[in-house]
């Protein structure tokens, strides 16, 4: 006796058509993948182009990483003409991927990768950061005529490990014609370990009045790297 199909009652979805709409639903939810972090690779000391850090810089969203690969022996120096990128949110600086240096905490940072601006128009600082969670890690940032690294309006920004307004063996000052660090109207921003600052012409660190709940440790300020001499800036301060 051939058994007569079930049909759904009145109100009732059909099982094949839930089974299907399960399936699309578990498909989709594979289907979409959020988009991987990018590794922007720096590979030249040239101050523009494929490489450079200029390009990373520009190039970079929130969640990638900038480093450093320079086939090169011994410190890089990357000389800027003009004012880089304003660093946006997100984005990790990690000079220490540069072969030959270092950061571990076992001894005082060895550093490869110089940013000099020189032949910088006045007023240019070396280092913009407008967006938060930004870290800048494992730079040496010299002789800019502005700041050497300028955080304005941001929170969450580490800086760590850089040598700012000396060379990179930090014992020669190379001053920054403004301030080492200046945050203005930012917040929840460590600042260390292991910075040394020195050598700039308004003060090392300067945190203005309208930023809140920074953090200053670890950092050697108007000395060099070894805290021998004391007499690199006589005019080196903290306000």
């Amino acid at each position: 006796v051939k058994q007569a199909a079930a049909h759904p009652r009145e109100g009732q979805v059909p099982r094949r058509v839930v089974l299907n709409a399960v399936f699309s639903m578990v498909v989709t939810a594979f289907l979409v993948v959020p988009a991987a972090a990018d590794v922007r690779m720096v590979t030249t000391t040239a101050d523009s182009g494929a490489g450079s850090l200029r390009d990373a810089i520009a190039d970079a969203v929130a969640s990638d990483s900038i480093e450093f690969s320079i086939d090169a022996a011994g410190v890089q120096t990357i000389s800027v003409a003009s004012a880089l990128p304003p660093i946006p949110a997100g984005v990790f600086i990690n000079g220490i991927t540069q072969p030959g240096a270092s950061c571990d905490g076992q001894g005082w940072p060895t550093l490869m990768i110089e940013i000099e601006g020189s032949g910088a128009p006045g007023g240019t600082d070396g280092l913009t950061v407008s967006g938060s969670d930004v870290t800048v890690r494992g730079l040496v940032i010299n002789r800019f005529p502005g700041d050497g690294v300028h955080v304005v309006g941001a929170s969450g920004v580490r800086i760590e490990c850089n040598f700012v307004g000396t060379d990179a063996a930090g014992t020669q000052g190379y001053g920054n014609g403004g301030v080492g660090i200046r945050l203005i109207g930012s917040s929840d921003s460590p600042i260390g370990a292991y910075n040394l600052i020195s050598a700039n012409a308004v003060a090392g660190i300067l945190i203005d009045a309208t930023s809140s709940d920074n953090r200053l440790s670890g950092n050697r300020i108007g000395t060099d790297g070894a805290a021998s001499n004391n007499d690199l800036d006589m005019f080196e301060a903290m306000r």
